[in-house]
């Protein structure tokens, strides 16, 4: 059992077809978003931030579509087999359970003391409740599995444009070469 994650950085100059693009790749693929923050701050470029999920066995094809959205500036991958530690949760879930069988068997069969029949119930409870935490982190580890990770950072193609109170300045420097030297060289 491998756990998949691809980190992929772009930069795109058609920022505002990006989202589209995502809900589309998410649709025909059965993924979904995770986690996506966009982030758009006075003059400075957009960028997009997002966490996809994506069935592993279409993960190829969907990175093919993914690496289309702009100019791939970073990839990496990273992979992590659970395949013992996936092992080891089974059956420590199966003893489990098999602990509060005979447990509830125990409080079915036999009359005891109020007393040891409560202590036992709260044991069962007990092990009822490491059983749920183990079902959950199960279907968290599988599901892990079965949906790669695809953590995008998208930034827009973007020639800096200044704040209105900043601009101008390059209306004062020189254009001809000519004047330019004859200042410096004064």
């Amino acid at each position: 059992m491998i756990i998949r994650t691809v980190s992929l950085k772009f930069t795109s100059k058609h920022f505002n077809d990006i989202r589209g693009k995502i809900d589309g790749v998410m649709h025909r693929f059965q993924g979904y978003i995770d986690k996506l923050t966009i982030r758009s701050d006075a003059g400075l470029p957009h960028s997009l931030s997002a966490t996809l999920r994506i069935p592993a066995d279409q993960l190829q094809s969907a990175l093919g579509e993914i690496k289309t959205f702009g100019s791939l500036t970073e990839e990496s991958e990273t992979s992590q087999d659970i395949t013992g530690g996936h092992g080891d949760l089974v059956a420590r879930l199966s003893n489990a359970r098999r602990t509060e069988q005979r447990m509830l068997g125990l409080v079915s069969e036999r009359v005891g003391k109020l007393g040891e029949v409560v202590q036992v119930e709260r044991e069962i409870g007990e092990v009822r409740e490491r059983i749920e935490r183990m079902e959950a982190q199960q279907k968290g580890l599988e599901n892990q599995v079965r949906f790669a990770s695809v953590k995008l950072e998208l930034t827009e193609e973007h020639r800096f444009n200044p704040p209105p109170s900043e601009r101008g300045c390059e209306q004062r420097l020189p254009t001809d070469t000519g004047l330019a030297l004859r200042i410096l060289l004064r």
